[in-house]
């Protein structure tokens, strides 16, 4: 009985401070490890992006190679509106990697803006990130 009671009276464990000091540490971990991981997600949308953007130029030129002209467009169109010429020479249809599903053909988070109407013998790929910055043009002067 006396060792049940020693037991009971026995309190181990951890103090209010050295709590707070483990969950201070938890924390300052967190604070630095977040943004971290959001600039690789971003990094990685924005590569993606990228490559979209040369995976419609390689279409471009497929298209070129069949019709000896590049599709002609009036104006500059993002991906999924008016460019189903261009479209039918991608192998699988490209999503947006911002959002995940298929580009709406606006200037949408990570859009693709296709222009061709500088001349038939000639195009201008630009890819756009979340915040409608350029990332990259790709054009037959490259």
């Amino acid at each position: 009985m006396q060792k049940l009671m020693k037991i009971l009276n026995d309190k181990k464990g951890f103090t209010l401070i050295e709590m707070i000091v483990v969950v201070g540490i938890i924390g300052v971990l967190v604070a630095i490890l977040v943004p971290r991981f959001t600039d690789i997600r971003s990094k990685s949308f924005a590569k993606a992006t990228i490559a979209n953007a040369k995976t419609v130029s390689t279409a471009l030129e497929l298209y070129y190679s069949e019709n000896n002209n590049y599709p002609t467009l009036t104006s500059a169109v993002f991906l999924g509106s008016s460019t189903s010429s261009i479209e039918s020479f991608l192998s699988v249809p490209l999503s947006n990697p911002y959002t995940g599903n298929a580009y709406t053909g606006s200037s949408e988070s990570g859009g693709i803006e296709i222009t061709t109407a500088t001349g038939p013998d000639s195009f201008t790929v630009t890819a756009y990130d979340d915040k409608n910055n350029s990332l990259i043009t790709i054009s037959t002067d490259d």
